[in-house]
């Protein structure tokens, strides 16, 4: 009607954009409201920091004014340019324009949202395949079983309770395998400083986790011991003192493959009784360990505790092996010894893995919801844009299933012929998805411990800072 008043197509094709435009922009009104109810709600189940003050910041305000155009701009051109190059002439004698290319155009529509749609579930798939890695991967060490108590020790009044007299006790149960001592305790991986090679030079560093624990640190972990041997009471020399340590002495410390590597050795052999320097002590290496990560896939792989030193003076974390089998009675043991000698404050023990689980649990937690979230939106929308392909399919070939029903077809068939019209483009999206998404999950889940660097473990910090 509008052509056949005089109307060009540069004025149609503006209308339909003007047309796509407003109902963008009433939407955006629309959404505006139930985005201010349901930020809350949001927050409180992603617990995440989001607010809905965050939606009046100015770039924010650009960036969603930028979108309203875009997505008008894109949702009513193919539209405009289709039916601004409609002739009057044709649209009366019954042309409708359902050739070939609308019906690769709508195919490639089609195609492009579930390919999208699809890779966006794929994703949150992935980040939930990625978190349960994360509770379940390999650490270098037993995890089970392993309580880590917080004794309370300070170094500026150490007249307090009796360090080495607990410490003693606690192991004199059948139910207690080993007790070791750490500076920090675990999930931190320690102090992060530069050591260096003597043959290197000045401005030659290697920045390395580590910290000071006694000699049954790694039997009480379990790691292994790939070469040279462990901290021994035998040799003095293996522990640095409760104050300053002396320049003049060469202390001694174990070493993780990892470190192997970063200081340059060809071996873990190879290694052995070289010396490293940190600050203005010297250190002899003795052995060698398996790589270990405290914080799992939550801490970067460059801060995995690589060096340990030996000390022979107290130590906040006392780290107690149990039997598994006496559990109840072990744990009572602990409580016991810890009123004894400490009975003004109360006990602080926990098992090792569950402030494991729990420091995933709060770093992943948020990420792990707006995932699923966002998967059952864009599952939601893909279902809306399906039945309405399924809908104009159905009503396209209307006259087409009359001739077929009075020829004798049965609904099954027509089923089928109807279905098939729209899962193509369908099955096409999903294939396309699939192999991204995969790409991407592979990058994503194959770094566990780089991907999750972005989270490098605050919880780790806090502790490090505790203790020291």
């Amino acid at each position: 009607m509008r052509k056949t008043l005089g109307a060009n197509r540069l004025q149609i094709v503006v209308q339909f954009l003007f047309e796509s435009l407003l109902l963008t922009l009433i939407a955006l009104l629309v959404s505006l409201p139930l985005m201010y109810l349901a930020i809350p709600v949001y927050t409180a189940l992603t617990s995440t920091g989001f607010t809905a003050a965050m939606l009046m910041q100015s770039s924010f305000t650009l960036w969603l004014v930028l979108f309203v155009i875009v997505t008008g701009l894109i949702s009513g051109l193919i539209p405009a340019l289709v039916m601004s190059r409609f002739e009057p002439m044709n649209i009366i004698k019954g042309f409708s324009g359902r050739g070939r290319t609308s019906r690769l155009i709508r195919s490639g529509i089609t195609v492009v949202q579930f390919s999208l749609a699809t890779a966006l579930v794929i994703l949150a798939i992935g980040i939930a395949v990625q978190i349960n890695h994360l509770s379940e991967m390999e650490l270098g060490f037993n995890r089970s079983n392993l309580v880590v108590l917080d004794s309370r020790h300070n170094p500026r009044a150490p007249e307090e309770f009796n360090y080495e007299a607990m410490a003693d006790e606690l192991a004199q149960h059948p139910g207690v395998l080993n007790v070791a001592r750490s500076q920090v305790p675990p999930p931190s991986t320690g102090s992060y400083n530069p050591w260096q090679r003597p043959d290197w030079a000045d401005d030659q560093m290697v920045p390395i986790s580590h910290y000071a624990v006694d000699e049954n640190y790694i039997d009480t972990f379990q790691l292994k011991l790939v070469a040279g041997r462990q901290f021994s009471r035998d040799f003095g020399a293996d522990f640095t003192p409760a104050g300053a340590p002396d320049p003049e002495q060469t202390y001694c410390v174990i070493i993780t493959e990892a470190a192997v590597e970063n200081f340059g050795f060809d071996s873990a052999e190879q290694a052995l009784d070289n010396i490293l320097i940190f600050r203005d002590s010297r250190f002899r290496i003795v052995g060698v360990i398996n790589d270990f990560r405290l914080s799992g896939g939550m801490e970067d792989v460059l801060r995995s505790t690589s060096i340990l030193r030996a000390s022979s003076a107290p130590m906040r974390s006392l780290l107690i092996r149990i039997d598994p089998t006496r559990l109840e009675e072990t744990l009572a043991h602990i409580d016991t010894v810890w009123s004894r000698h400490r009975p003004d404050i109360p006990v602080n023990r926990s098992f090792y893995e569950q402030t494991y689980d729990q420091l995933i649990y709060e770093q992943t937690n948020g990420i792990s919801k707006a995932s699923l979230f966002a998967a059952i939106i864009t599952i939601t929308i893909a279902a809306l844009g399906l039945y309405a392909l399924a809908f104009y399919s159905s009503q396209r070939r209307t006259k087409e299933v009359g001739v077929r029903k009075v020829l004798g077809a049965r609904s099954s068939s027509i089923i089928a012929l109807l279905t098939w019209d729209f899962i193509k483009p369908v099955i096409i999206a999903c294939l396309i998805a699939g192999v991204g998404g995969y790409f991407a999950c592979s990058i994503q889940i194959g770094t566990p411990g780089q991907s999750a660097a972005s989270f490098v473990d605050t919880s780790a910090a806090q502790l490090n800072d505790d203790a020291g």
